[in-house]
């Protein structure tokens, strides 16, 4: 359960800020304040800034992202509202988005909150939350690997015993893809919940068991998350031999060609620099 006083700063955000910033304010908060505000902290111009971003939450729901939460009680804390600053926090721990916890703990504007009695509670909350994600996401992603992987042996061995125009096989068929569709809403609800976590958060076989779900999306899914793949290439988060090939299938399918030559007899862009793309990733070159 949520820690009493996480709780009441959530409370006081939406009903303290909300109710006065409605009352204060007459232009509608929107994303314009949200860059407005952005703006106005690279300047240094913290009590403005903390105002444009309480002016958007309070108006526009919308714009209470954790980015949003976060750089607002950055600037809350230069300013010295530390009650705005620790509710805003509050309300990024208690959607529990992993990735967003290093930079609570890490963030240089937050080393004046550290001495504040909310601090360690706030802490202590991260630290539950995370025993439970290393705990229950790793497992869940290969059971839900494991049996689907079953399901194509099953599949397999159906299309040996009687083909694959025989009833048996077909209505099997209806039942792995009807699998697949309750898998991709529970892959999609990690993906959400805590982005797209690495090794050292759910292990190789997590991570193992993450790409091989996601390859089983259909294609509009598998574009539309791609952005998540290309950025835990770059931390480190995906190898390379399944970036490429992740990639190359994005690519083939949107486009008729792929890029690292990961797909036997279909196009290459640029063939002659393949090897320079393959090289540049980590990837060996191909003769």
């Amino acid at each position: 359960m949520m820690p009493a006083f996480i709780r009441t700063l959530i409370a006081s955000f939406f009903i303290c800020f909300g109710a006065s910033l409605l009352q204060a304010q007459n232009l509608p908060g929107n994303s314009a304040d949200i860059k407005t505000a952005d703006s106005l902290f690279k300047i240094k111009s913290y009590n403005r800034s903390a105002e444009y971003y309480l002016r958007s939450f309070a108006q526009s729901p919308a714009t209470r992202t954790n980015i949003n939460l976060l750089n607002a009680a950055k600037a809350c804390t230069n300013n010295q509202q530390v009650d705005s600053a620790f509710a805003f926090l509050s309300v990024i721990v208690s959607r529990k988005p992993r990735t967003f916890y290093n930079a609570i703990v890490h963030e240089a504007e937050f080393i004046q909150l550290w001495h504040d009695k909310r601090w360690q509670p706030l802490l202590a909350q991260m630290e539950k939350a995370k025993k439970r994600f290393n705990a229950s996401v790793p497992y869940e992603l290969e059971s839900l690997r494991k049996e689907r992987m079953r399901m194509d042996l099953t599949r397999i061995d159906l299309a040996r015993k009687f083909g694959t125009n025989s009833n048996e096989y077909k209505l099997y068929q209806d039942t792995v893809v009807a699998k697949d569709a309750v898998n991709a809403l529970k892959l999609k609800s990690i993906i959400h919940t805590y982005g797209w976590p690495g090794p050292e958060e759910i292990d190789d076989n997590g991570v193992e068991s993450l790409i091989y779900l996601y390859l089983k999306l259909n294609f509009a899914d598998q574009k539309r998350y791609y952005p998540l793949i290309s950025t835990a290439f770059k931390k480190g988060n995906i190898d390379a031999e399944n970036y490429a090939i992740i990639t190359d299938r994005i690519s083939f399918t949107d486009k008729g060609i792929q890029i690292y030559g990961t797909r036997p007899g279909d196009p290459v862009i640029n063939k002659d620099s393949l090897n320079y793309r393959r090289l540049a990733i980590g990837l060996n070159p191909v003769e």
